[in-house]
Parts: structure tokens; C-alpha cells; sequence
């Protein structure tokens, strides 16, 4: 992820300030190497919304978030939660993003972790997050 979020500073075309300026004003961190990786996500999306283009060849390589919870009958798949983290990390401002997170699928889905989470319980996750993503944007656009 780290990696991901230097190639769209290079796609950017950043300076050193911009771009310590555009990760102290989205996560409060200023390096990539103290941020946790819901924080990297949101600095992705945000480079995203500003013109970064994800491409195949920009992808990061090795390991994704959750992989190794795969194969797991009945439970979320790395996918989803992967989802559900970006999605969180478009619709708060909380400064403890996994304290914050883990509150918020326990009132969903009444577990105490994301990766205890069962496919049902996910995709109801996964729908309340759209839900209040699209009720943030639509205010957001209103105050315009």
C-alpha cells in the first residue's frame, strides 16, 4: 500500500510539501511508514478523487489485506473486508479508526471483529456503510 500511495504521488506529480501536506491534512500523519493501512486506503482514495488512476500495472504486489483468512466457508472474504475498511475510511474522521470500526460492526453485525464476521454479517456491513457513504456525499454536494 505504502507503494501504491508513492506511484500516485509520481502520477500526481507532487512535490515533497504537497505531498506531506496532503497526508498530514487526510490522516494527520505526515509518513506513510506510521500510518495504519485503513490510514493508507484513505489516502488512495483520496489521491483517487484528486485524478489517481489505478491501473493493472500499478497495483500493489504481494500479500492483500485479509488474504489469509480465505477459504473460509461462511465467512466474509478478504474482498469484503477490504471493502468494508476503504468504505469506513470514506466516512469517518475518527482518530481511532479500528476502535471506531470495531464499534460499528458490533452494533451491525453483533460481532467484536471484522474478521469474525460471517458473509451475512458483512454484507449487511457492507450495505450500511453504502447507505451512509451516499447520505455523506449527498450533503456534501449540498454544501456546495
Amino acid at each position: 500500500m505504502i507503494a501504491l500511495v508513492h506511484v500516485g504521488k509520481k502520477e500526481l506529480g507532487l512535490d515533497e510539501s504537497t505531498y506531506k501536506f496532503l497526508l498530514l491534512g487526510t490522516v494527520g500523519k505526515q509518513s506513510c511508514k506510521e500510518m495504519t493501512l485503513a490510514e493508507l486506503w484513505r489516502v488512495v482514495d483520496f489521491m483517487v478523487k484528486k485524478g489517481f488512476k489505478i491501473g493493472s500495472k500499478l497495483k500493489a504486489e504481494g500479500p492483500k489485506p485479509y488474504d489469509e483468512l480465505d477459504d473460509r466457508p461462511g465467512m466474509a472474504s478478504p474482498e469484503q473486508l477490504r471493502t468494508i475498511e476503504m468504505l469506513w475510511a470514506q466516512i469517518t474522521n475518527s482518530p481511532d479508526f479500528e476502535k471506531s470500526l470495531r464499534k460499528f460492526i458490533f452494533k451491525i453485525a453483533k460481532v467484536s471483529d471484522i474478521k469474525f464476521l460471517t458473509l451475512e454479517g458483512a454484507t449487511k456491513v457492507i450495505g450500511a456503510l453504502k447507505k451512509i457513504r451516499k447520505i455523506k456525499d449527498a450533503r456534501e454536494r449540498s454544501d456546495i
